[in-house]
């Protein structure tokens, strides 16, 4: 692996060429044993839901690889700012809403997928290259959770550990609240 992007308790994050196709990704690598058993259920959460997304806005989760002391996540490389420092950069009005536009479009295909991000800020907006303030993906889905819809019109979020009910309003006009949190 390559040049180290980041680092943290659990693992770090590498930038890593593919032999063959000479395609950039990262790659972040996290401690399995450095992780508690909620920790553990949140990541495994995390790789189930990126699994189910593919859009052009939305960070890319393209392998899975686990051993017995590591997960291996390989991830689109993004080389952007994130948008609390790229905002500045985005000049005209129409790059403004261009760029609302794009996370617009990301979100609402993630609750057309059932899925609620949950982490919304500046910081999980990250530009794909840098120098380029046009596009932008959203990344960061670890404490994300899936909703659905019972039987009596209730909504419920969930993910590995909790169903946590929500407001019960007729979709698509649900207001999200985590009550045990």
């Amino acid at each position: 692996m390559g040049k180290l992007l980041g680092a943290g308790m659990t693992g770090a994050v590498h930038v890593a060429t593919h032999n063959t196709t000479g395609k950039t990704y990262a790659v972040k690598s996290i401690n399995i044993h450095k992780l508690d058993p909620a920790q553990l259920g949140e990541l495994r959460n995390e790789v189930a839901l990126l699994r189910r997304l593919d859009h052009p806005a939305i960070v890319r989760l393209y392998e899975v690889y686990e051993t017995k002391r590591r997960i291996f996540l390989v991830m689109q490389y993004l080389t952007g700012d994130d948008l609390s420092k790229g905002a500045k950069r985005l000049g005209t009005e129409t790059k403004v809403r261009a760029v609302i536009r794009n996370i617009c479009r990301a979100i609402a295909y993630c609750h057309a997928k059932q899925i609620i991000h949950r982490d919304i800020k500046l910081e999980n907006f990250v530009f794909t290259q840098k120098g380029n303030y046009e596009d932008i993906s959203v990344i960061d889905f670890g404490i994300s959770k899936r909703w659905t819809i019972d039987h009596n019109g209730q909504v419920f979020a969930f993910h590995t550990f909790a169903r946590t009910h929500l407001v019960s309003l007729s979709y698509p006009y649900l207001i999200f609240t985590n009550l045990f949190t």
